[in-house]
């Protein structure tokens, strides 16, 4: 059994240039999730490994000064969150990947 270490969860939007769907951005330890607030009792979640993460970048919403973040996986799939606190999330997600590539390379 394995205890999950949360580092943050907040709420946010996953949004694709039309729709915005509102749930909760949760870092954890080794993953990065998001559950959606009208299913959470679906399989209809974002669920990344830190070490399936591509690349991290700030987003700007169309016709809003909100920023947000895009997260893209090595599978070239693309997920946009609006989020409060951008810059904290992308810190976090970069420093949680930085971690696994330096850890790699000790290896």
């Amino acid at each position: 059994m394995s205890i999950l270490v949360y580092l943050g969860i907040m709420k946010a939007i996953l949004w694709d240039g039309h729709k915005q769907l509102h749930g909760e951005l949760i870092l954890s330890k080794k993953r990065i999730r998001f559950e959606l607030s009208d299913f959470k009792d679906t399989d209809l979640d974002f669920n990344l490994g830190y070490k399936e993460i591509k690349q991290i970048t700030y987003e700007t919403i169309f016709d809003t000064s909100k920023l947000a973040i895009r997260i893209t996986s090595n599978l070239e799939k693309s997920n946009v969150f609006v989020v409060e606190e951008p810059r904290d999330v992308v810190e976090i997600v970069q420093n949680k990947c930085q971690k696994l590539i330096n850890k790699n390379s000790e290896l």
